[in-house]
């Protein structure tokens, strides 16, 4: 038990014992005030510190009654957050520079500007699978999407897809599939990321090598997920990360 915790519960058992007494004396009841208050102010530098807002956290250190073994837990999880934050800001001010190196699309009617890597497809003229966000006003982060696509010359009413990546099946069913044709057949689905696509992400950023079946009704169509798909599913998940540290959501 950390000395924090071992303060905590001094206190309390300060608060406990002398509640019992209903004549408490007014000395009593004076310490009982104090010990209370000290406990709410020990409280509210955790909260503080958990929101990143370090000079309140300080304010209240300076100004309050504790030990010196105390204070020196506080003043260290202060120096760890102040590093944390650093290294957050940092890296969330790499991140934007980075985004320089996206395909970049502005909607001017809702102030949102999507990114996605420079190799993805801007059409459904292709078979493909990549990610991208949007950034609302320059300063809000929108959800990370994943958008997988069909194209091909025969219908396949899609139903879901599976992932075949480094041996390991993964199967992914996102709902309903939007779809068109011409003089050729494209289907897709365009869908925020969840827990089960978060999952193949991750593993496929990773992998040595994929495929990807395109389920539909009664047939499929497999194909090879290149490297160079993968490579812009990974430089687009890592930009996003970062910025998802340091932006709001």
């Amino acid at each position: 038990m950390n000395s924090f915790w071992k303060l905590i519960l001094g206190l309390l058992a300060v608060i406990v014992i002398l509640s019992i007494f209903t004549k408490a004396t007014d000395e009593e009841k004076e310490v009982m005030k104090k010990t209370e208050q000290k406990v709410n102010l020990l409280q509210e530098i955790e909260d503080y510190i958990e929101r990143g807002n370090l000079l309140f956290a300080q304010n209240i250190l300076d100004t309050l009654d504790v030990s010196d073994s105390i204070r020196s837990v506080y003043l260290e999880k202060i120096e760890f957050e102040k590093e944390r934050i650093k290294e957050v800001r940092e890296a969330v001010e790499k991140a934007k520079k980075r985004l320089s190196g996206l395909r970049s699309k502005k909607d001017e009617f809702n102030n949102v500007t999507w990114y996605r890597d420079r190799s993805s497809t801007t059409y459904t003229n292709r078979s493909d699978i990549f990610l991208y966000f949007g950034i609302e006003n320059g300063a809000k982060l929108l959800p990370l999407r994943f958008r997988i696509q069909y194209y091909g010359d025969d219908w396949l009413f899609m139903q879901g897809v599976t992932f075949l990546i480094d041996g390991e099946t993964f199967d992914y069913n996102p709902g309903s599939w939007e779809r068109d044709n011409d003089a050729k057949i494209w289907e897709w689905n365009d869908s925020a990321i969840n827990p089960n696509s978060m999952k193949i992400i991750e593993k496929l950023i990773n992998s040595k090598s994929a495929k990807i079946r395109f389920k539909g009704r009664k047939y499929y169509d497999d194909k090879v997920i290149t490297s160079r798909q993968i490579d812009a599913v990974k430089n687009v998940f890592e930009i996003y990360q970062s910025l998802e540290k340091g932006m709001p959501k």
